[in-house]
This record gives C-alpha cells, structure tokens and sequence, in this order.
C-alpha cells in the first residue's frame, strides 16, 4: 500500500521552510521519465489559510479576492512546499497515477461535472450548460462540481446559485488556471501544465483561497485542468490537504462526445464509479446526453452521490 504524505499544518510548513533556509535553494527537477496511458479524451481537508469569518456563498464579499500564493509574494508554507519537492523526479504522467482517486467503495455512483475556464473562453470554456444544472437540482441528483478561478470570475451569480445548494452539490477546486499539474512543464492535450514545483503550488492554492473566502469553508477535493498529473504533483496536492479526484468513466470526452455516446458512456458506471462530464460547455451534448442516461441508471436502482459522500481514500 502506497504511503501518503501526511498534510502539513501551518505551523509545520513554517518549520519546514525555516529548514530550507538553512540548507540553501531547492533545484528545478528534471524532466519525467515516464508516463502513463492516455484515456480516450480530455477530460481535497483544509488549505493552509484560514477561511474569513462571516463569509456567506449567497452574499460574497464586494470586491472578488485575487489569487494568492504568488511567487512575488513571501509565502513560508509556498517555500516550505519548494524545499520539500523540489529534488523528486516524477516517473509518472496521466490521469491515473499513484495517489489519484478514480473510483470510491461504492456503494453509489459519484457524479462529477467540471467546470473548466481555462486558456480559450471564446470557445465555450467560460460557458455555463444551464440545462444540465437545472435537471440535477429539479431532479435531485447529488454531484461533486469542480470549479476553475476564471470561470467563477466570469460566472458569479452561478456560483452563487451552486453555493446555494451544497446540500446538492460538493463544489471542488479545478486550479487557478486550468493547467496540468506538472513538476516540470509537461502537456496534455494543447495545454501546456506547471513548470516547477512553486508553480503546482500557486495552480492549487491561488483558487484553494479564493473559493475558500468566497465560500466561508475551504474545499476538500481537487481536479486538475483536463485531469492530467504526475505523482510528485499528486503527493503535493495531498500535502496541502486536498484529495486529487480522478475518475474511472469518461462520460462526454470534454463535452465533445455526442448525446449517444454520453449516454452510453454514463450508465457504463457501476457502483463506487466516479462519472465525469462538464457543465461549461452548452454547445455540446452533455446534457441531451446525461437527460438521457441519469433516469435509466436511477430506474435500475443506481444511486448517486457527491465525492464526500462516498467511502474514499
């Protein structure tokens, strides 16, 4: 069994990065050696800061918080994180290396819809499939939904509608910038990932802060930008106190597939199944698709569930 690393308090961030002062600056690492199989399309406890009392998901505060974690800024848990990784080498690079989730005990299937920003809004990436986010709330069906910084910057009154409903919806942290999350700047797809072990830092934490002071409580679960990892990322991640979620049913190929695909992908799920599919992307047919599919696998008895609700590890 895979040993994971045991999230860092503040207080023992701070102690790590007073170590690495004493030993000097960390190395860049070297590039991956190795990676992992490519799935057939494109696709989380508390932060080290504290979230801001009174914050409430329905009344945000008036002026949206910036990223944080900057490397401009001083950051001791930032530097402590560097010293700490800095000088591992990752041998792995995909969406199921070790320490991923992509799939629970069961006994239901968890529903996961991401909603991704990133680098190409004008191509729906800042979108919102209000058709889809309807259905699960008219219908009742539970789902983990992970969130990028921009697209909450250009979705507020969405954002807030999801916030409204968390005893539907476990919201997720889905990175700062939407990139793959890389020790040393590897790719997925067209995205081009984190280049350095600092900048995994900033991708989890700069949108770790801002939903934790949008939302009053930090998130617990994070998805990287289109879900690719190495594990020296990975185990960061969990050092920060988030669990990496993966999934093991591609549902809609990064809202590319069609309704029929989407659909007969979806009820492909078995129980402890983690589904995934996007909420950002109405021009697809993600929601033709999952309309479709969602009823039947309820019929036949599929129960669904968010991520906190399901036994995962």
């Amino acid at each position: 069994m895979h040993a994971y690393p045991t999230p860092l308090t503040r207080r023992g961030l701070l102690a790590c990065a007073c170590s690495a002062l004493v030993v000097g600056c960390a190395q860049k690492p070297s590039q991956p050696q190795g990676s992992a199989a490519s799935p057939t399309g494109p696709s989380a406890s508390s932060p080290t800061s504290a979230a801001p009392s009174g914050a409430s998901p329905t009344s945000p505060p008036a002026n949206s918080p910036s990223p944080s974690g900057s490397a401009t800024t001083p950051d001791p848990a930032r530097d402590a994180v560097i010293a700490t990784y800095s000088s591992r080498t990752p041998m792995q690079w995909g969406t199921t290396v070790t320490g991923v989730v992509t799939h629970s005990a069961g006994p239901a299937v968890a529903l996961t819809l991401d909603a991704c920003g990133g680098p190409n809004p004008g191509r729906g990436g800042n979108g919102v499939d209000t058709e889809l986010i309807d259905l699960l709330i008219n219908e009742r069906y539970p789902a983990t939904l992970f969130l990028n910084q921009k697209w909450i910057r250009n979705n507020r009154p969405v954002f807030d509608r999801l916030a409204a409903n968390q005893d539907l919806f476990t919201l997720g942290n889905h990175g700062t910038r939407h990139a793959p999350l890389s020790v040393s700047g590897k790719m997925a797809y067209t995205e081009h990932g984190t280049a350095s072990v600092g900048e995994v830092y900033d991708e989890v934490m700069g949108n770790q802060q801002f939903m934790t002071e949008l939302l009053g409580h930090a998130p617990r679960f994070f998805r990287t930008g289109t879900a690719w990892y190495d594990e020296v990322a990975v185990e960061i991640v969990r050092t920060l106190g988030l669990l990496p979620i993966g999934f093991d049913i591609n549902a809609d190929f990064g809202a590319t597939a069609s309704a029929k695909v989407v659909a007969a992908n979806a009820q492909k799920a078995k129980p402890g199944s983690i589904l995934i599919g996007h909420f950002n992307r109405p021009e697809g047919s993600t929601f033709e698709g999952l309309k479709v599919a969602l009823p039947a696998m309820r019929a036949k008895g599929v129960r669904f569930a968010r991520i906190e609700d399901v036994s995962i590890a």
